[in-house]
């Protein structure tokens, strides 16, 4: 036969009950504002990551040299541009790991 819990009577489960039930329908009534902003968070804290500590990957060349190969007519100077902007960019330590 089914029948209901009895009501807790420890206040901290009475404490925990009432803070369940105020926080699920709080997120049922916010769910898409809650959802956008920890998306937004998560976005801003990996923008931030990148900012304050970039790191230099291998594939930096590459991509510089792509971005700009409308702007080089030929292949050498392209070349020369995207090393010598990476040289200025990162440190020297860096630049040998990305280099040899």
């Amino acid at each position: 036969m089914l029948t209901r819990p009895s009501a807790p009577t420890n206040p901290l489960e009475r404490l925990t009950g009432a803070g369940l039930a105020w926080g699920e329908g709080a997120y049922a009534k916010w769910a898409a504002s809650i959802g956008a902003i920890a998306f937004s968070l998560y976005i801003l804290l990996t923008a931030a990551t990148a900012w304050f500590m970039p790191d230099a990957n291998w594939d930096m060349l590459p991509y510089l040299a792509i971005a700009e190969e409308g702007a080089y007519p030929d292949s050498q100077a392209l070349h020369d541009y995207a090393y010598s902007t990476v040289r200025a960019g990162v440190s020297a330590g860096d630049y040998k790991t990305l280099t040899d």
